[in-house]
């Protein structure tokens, strides 16, 4: 569903400029925390550059199909709701830049929460583990420094597994009676050994095993999108590697802060978490750098949807991490 925005009054013009010279739609709104969603933008005369904002994170916006532009757009968990100006600077051909804002309705979203027992170590780790968890997150924190300015996704992304799912994004997990985290991500269901494919087309960025997470892939899709693969039994790629959409990437495993084997999946937007289940019911197949293949359907929906109420979820969540 495409919903056409209105311009707000911050609209900025010129006496040579009465408008704007594009429309802009906004598939999938409005937005709650946590959700993805996609703009277009269509060009109604040459422009000499285009970019755009949202939440003060930088738009993406990369050449669409019929002369108009697409960027991928995402509400952060703690992002407020209310009325967000999306922020879109141009320039015509005289080299003037000019600015639009466009009012993005956030609307609120409830999610569950669901408890869990795990080993006491995770929960209150050693020094030895606290001084790997720290060095940890300071190379991921590295790792996300520079984005990739190459687009390399094509086209819809997929499952990177068929099966059910067992907890949802943004669930409130709390670990031997203390909450500890938001899920950030989706899991996924299955028995260790089976393979893990590539959600699309992207970059190794990291292959190996950390103290959460386990044996642990991240694909760079370029332009601050990435996707997460936790747990796995064995990676099957290393850093560096260009994966197309379906190759095997890992085996399902129970390693890291687990429960039992099952697959974590995440999908990072321009620095903050979004919902993996909506984000793969975006429409891309429209991209026109994917080849026929990579322009077929995503795979099919999930045994149980992002928005099933926290009752429908409540017996298998507990079962996995």
């Amino acid at each position: 569903m495409l919903a056409l925005l209105a311009w707000t009054t911050s609209l900025v013009v010129t006496a040579a400029d009465l408008g704007p010279p594009f429309t802009v739609e906004l598939s999938g709104g409005p937005l709650a925390p946590g959700q993805p969603g996609v703009v277009l933008v269509r060009p109604q005369r040459p422009l000499a550059s285009l970019s755009a904002g949202l939440f003060g994170r930088q738009v993406e916006l990369v050449p669409w199909a019929n002369g108009r532009y697409l960027g991928l757009v995402g509400v952060g968990l703690d992002d407020p709701v209310g009325r967000a100006p999306l922020t879109l600077s141009y320039a015509l051909e005289a080299g003037e830049v000019m600015q639009v804002e466009l009012d993005v309705d956030v609307v609120d979203r409830a999610y569950p929460s669901n408890t869990l027992r795990v080993a006491r170590r995770f929960v209150r780790p050693g020094p030895a583990a606290r001084r790997q968890i720290r060095r940890e997150r300071r190379e991921l924190a590295e790792l996300w420094r520079e984005p990739s300015r190459e687009r390399l996704w094509r086209g819809n992304f997929i499952l990177p597994r068929q099966s059910e799912l067992t907890s949802v994004f943004g669930v409130r997990r709390i670990f031997n009676g203390r909450l500890r985290s938001r899920h950030k991500g989706i899991d996924l269901d299955g028995s260790g050994g089976e393979p893990v494919a590539a959600a699309n087309r992207g970059r190794v960025l990291f292959a190996g095993s950390r103290y959460y997470s386990g044996r642990t892939v991240i694909l760079d899709h370029g332009l601050g999108l990435y996707t997460l693969y936790f747990h796995l039994r064995s990676v099957e790629v290393a850093a560096g590697q260009l994966v197309e959409r379906g190759t095997v990437i890992g085996k399902l495993g129970s390693t890291g802060r687990v429960t039992g084997p099952h697959l974590h999946f995440a999908v990072r937007l321009s620095g903050i978490y979004v919902d993996p289940v909506t984000f793969l019911q975006l429409e891309l197949a429209a991209d026109p750098l994917a080849s026929t293949a990579a322009t077929r359907p995503a795979s099919g929906p999930v045994s149980a949807p992002a928005s099933a109420p926290a009752s429908a979820l409540e017996a298998t969540a507990a079962q996995r991490l």
